[in-house]
């Protein structure tokens, strides 16, 4: 008989042992766990298609690192970074770590605590806030005739290297290098702007004008250099560490993702586990709509979703919009006409309880997780005798990382 052990949350696992005549398919990313510090530095000495980082600096340069805000074991890069700029005599009170935006995240961790202590505190760690009335100031206009405005410390810079986690994503089909800039790190009417419910129609390769603007923002800002995090099947490891020019990481990145995390199945399956492991955070509303998300390419319609999370993240406006509604599919035009600050995460929920039955194992109150149109699990036996009854399935391991489909028939 097959086992499997399953990690979901930042701390849970749950082992099961499939019955012999349930037929399993089982999908996971790479299972490489690279040691950050010294990859990172090797990667920043040579840097894919560029010199050395510490060719591009001098002392006296005010640098910002713009981070991603889930990057795991963000700590451990950025005091390889941190090596590599003090080799050329940066002083730590020129350097800042900006982060952006993002009120799905309540939790902070402090990515200093890896630096020497002697300058951790004189490091500045900011994260945006675009409602500050001088928080922002005008870069440029985009070729589209966009006025884009960034963070002061952007724009007052004389270097900055964005780090963030290489990945799929619903809005730009692959993460941009640079896409925590904008509109993470612009003002409120950004947010705005560029709120949506994701592209199904489009493939990851798809052109996106979001994409190209986030592109472009990075082109006008002069960024020479990036850092892009190859998620790793592990809980809170990395797969690779790319460092580089923007298109050679880029490139690099879909190559790796496409190889890893792209999953095809040649027909729509009844039930469909996903498991959303994560580093040191509780899981997210919308690491849930990116799981639920990608089940619903692969689930039939009226089949099974069956989540493990340790999700306990107090709902948001769009959420807290689907449990008004009398049904999952009439929440998602209210939805699109209100374009909540969550309306990816609260869309990608309302279309998957539409389309299947859903099943969460969480930490969430069992009433609010029933007006969410989804059937409780309050404790791992209730998931174990629900797996039990299963006669096939397939199982995402870290679905969050994953872009499914059905494959074309020949």
């Amino acid at each position: 008989m097959m086992t499997v052990e399953l990690p979901y949350g930042a701390h849970s696992q749950l082992t099961w042992t499939l019955p012999p005549t349930c037929a399993a398919r089982l999908f996971s990313g790479p299972r490489e766990e690279i040691e950050l510090l010294s990859t990172t530095r090797d990667c920043l000495a040579s840097p894919l298609d560029m010199p050395p980082l510490t060719a591009a600096l001098v002392p006296g340069d005010r640098v910002v690192l713009a981070v991603e805000r889930n990057i795991p074991l963000l700590d451990h890069v950025i005091a390889a970074v941190w090596s590599q700029l003090s080799e050329v005599g940066i002083d730590p009170g020129d350097l800042t770590i900006l982060q952006p935006a993002d009120p799905s995240i309540t939790e902070r961790h402090d990515p200093r605590v890896k630096l020497p202590t002697e300058i951790r505190e004189q490091v500045a760690w900011k994260i945006h806030d675009p409602t500050l009335a001088d928080g922002c100031g005008y870069l440029a206009s985009s070729a589209s005739g966009d006025r884009i405005y960034l963070a002061r410390e952007l724009l007052d810079s004389d270097f900055i290297l964005p780090i963030s986690l290489a990945g799929f994503d619903a809005m730009l089909g692959y993460k941009s290098p640079c896409g925590m800039l904008y509109p993470g790190m612009s003002n409120v009417e950004a947010f705005q702007k560029t709120r949506g419910e994701g592209h199904q129609e489009l493939s990851p390769d798809d052109e996106r004008p979001l994409r190209q603007l986030v592109e472009e923002i990075g082109w006008l800002l002069g960024v020479q250099y990036v850092i892009q995090v190859a998620p790793s099947g592990q809980r809170g490891q990395a797969a690779e560490i790319l460092a580089g020019g923007i298109d050679t990481v880029s490139r690099r990145a879909r190559k790796l993702l496409t190889r890893d995390w792209k999953v095809q199945v040649p027909e729509r399956v009844e039930n469909v586990i996903v498991a959303l492991p994560t580093d040191q955070q509780a899981v997210s509303w919308n690491l849930l709509g990116a799981a639920l998300d990608a089940a619903k390419h692969l689930v039939e319609r009226g089949g099974r979703i069956i989540v493990l999370t340790d999700l306990q993240q107090a709902p948001g406006p769009g959420v807290q919009l689907i449990r008004e509604q009398r049904s999952a599919k009439l929440a998602l035009q209210p939805l699109r006409s209100q374009a909540p600050q969550d309306l990816l995460a609260a869309t990608q929920l309302a279309a998957a309880a539409d389309w299947a039955r859903i099943y969460l194992r969480s930490e969430l109150d069992t009433q609010l997780v029933e007006e969410l149109f989804c059937t409780p699990l309050g404790n791992d036996d209730e998931v174990l005798r629900l797996l039990n009854t299963l006669d096939s399935c397939v199982i995402l391991e870290a679905a969050q990382f994953m872009h499914t489909e059905i494959a074309d028939q020949p």
